[in-house]
């Protein structure tokens, strides 16, 4: 089985507005319901995983009745929790619960605020995971980059062959992501930021598979309105 999931619990604060930046509508349509789209054009993905706020459970379940029909079976809702280590527990967790683990099963993790991830991204993170166990999305670093400890002056500049941008998804063998995430100490969940560091934690490898820029993080307003000129270019 492949299982996508989708992490749609953030609050979005850094934002300013008055909702998760994932309900916020772009052409009239909620940008987590073009991520879900998205997921849904991946035939391999056999069911979608949801991960949204306790308070926003209601108002997805909404959603979903409203912009899907039959679909609606392939999805499940699952309640995010205080934390990322947590909401991410309580989604494996889930499936585990509903279907069990397979040797073979894949599990691939997104942010709801990338909507606009590719077929081909989906397609070789799976194959990716197959083969590899546990893979991440990235692109080239096209700027020069910066290292600085006080945020005042520059310590380092790293060789930018060697930098990648990181993206979503990262995707795994779900029995290997449940191994690594037992092995990980409180601490290090306490740092967590993404699933990525499962492997880097582990000191286990993860293999990069190549992003896309049109697959970028809506994070900023300025990234907010990108957006709204990619939907609308779309519709011309």
């Amino acid at each position: 089985m492949v299982y996508g999931v989708i992490l749609a619990s953030g609050t979005g604060k850094r934002m300013g507005l008055d909702m998760p930046k994932q309900y916020i509508e772009i052409e009239g349509k909620p940008i987590i319901i073009y991520t879900i789209e998205s997921m849904l054009g991946v035939n391999k993905i056999d069911k979608i995983y949801i991960a949204v706020s306790e308070i926003y459970m209601k108002y997805t379940e909404e959603l979903l009745e409203k912009y899907f029909d039959t679909d609606v079976s392939k999805m499940v809702l699952v309640e995010g929790g205080l934390e990322r280590i947590d909401t991410i527990n309580n989604v494996t967790s889930r499936i585990v619960e509903d279907n069990g683990v397979g040797k073979e099963d894949i599990v691939i993790f997104h942010d709801a605020v990338r909507p606009f991830v590719t077929k081909k991204i989906l397609e070789d993170s799976i194959e990716g995971a197959q083969k590899y166990k546990a893979v991440v999305a990235g692109v080239p670093a096209v700027d020069t980059m910066l290292v600085s400890s006080d945020g005042k002056s520059v310590d380092a500049i790293p060789d930018r062959s060697t930098i990648f941008h990181g993206q979503a998804p990262d995707s795994f063998n779900l029995e290997y992501f449940i191994i690594l995430g037992s092995r990980l100490t409180k601490e290090q969940k306490k740092q967590l930021t993404g699933t990525s560091q499962f492997c880097t934690y582990n000191n286990e490898t993860i293999h990069l598979i190549e992003g896309n820029e049109i697959n970028f993080k809506i994070t900023t307003i300025d990234d907010l309105e990108r957006a709204r000129m990619i939907v609308r270019e779309r519709k011309r």
